[in-house]
């Protein structure tokens, strides 16, 4: 299973030259918790979440003007379309991230997995085994179940 088929596709951006209070906007207006900082040719440099709006929002003397080059994660992780889900689920174990920005071939932004789209994926999975231990157990008379079988 590919990122690219489970990351979300439509990013919400800013630049670094953008302020605070335009990206807890642009969160509130996109509904999203997550802003994407990249450079002009759509490279991801920097991420900021609605955590980091309300920490460094308060922390700071005068939040609101604030520069994203100031206030967004710098060191983040990027991690190409074509990589497997599952080193993405362990990436974001062993670092303790819930969002990963996904890049194309080039390096520019194509989407961004959240912890979020990967509970999708496995509820869905889990869901569709579920219906089919239902399956089986609720079968019509005389019908074989495969139940047993190993």
């Amino acid at each position: 299973m590919l990122i690219r088929d489970f990351c979300t596709k439509n990013v919400v951006t800013a630049s670094e030259e953008e302020t605070l209070f335009d990206a807890a906007k642009k969160m509130w207006e996109g509904d999203v918790g997550t802003v994407v900082i990249i450079d002009e040719e759509r490279v991801p440099i920097g991420i900021i979440t609605d955590r980091d709006v309300a920490m460094k929002g308060v922390a700071l003397d005068d939040p609101t003007w604030a520069p994203l080059k100031e206030t967004m994660a710098h060191d983040i992780i990027v991690l190409h379309q074509d990589r497997d889900l599952s080193e993405a689920i362990q990436i974001m174990s062993e670092q303790g991230i819930r969002r990963i920005p996904i890049v194309d071939d080039d390096g520019k932004l194509a989407g961004i997995l959240s912890l979020d789209d990967v509970m999708m994926v496995f509820g869905q999975g889990l869901s569709q085994l579920a219906g089919t231990v239902a399956y089986g157990l609720c079968a019509p008379p005389g019908k074989k179940t495969g139940a047993g079988k190993r």
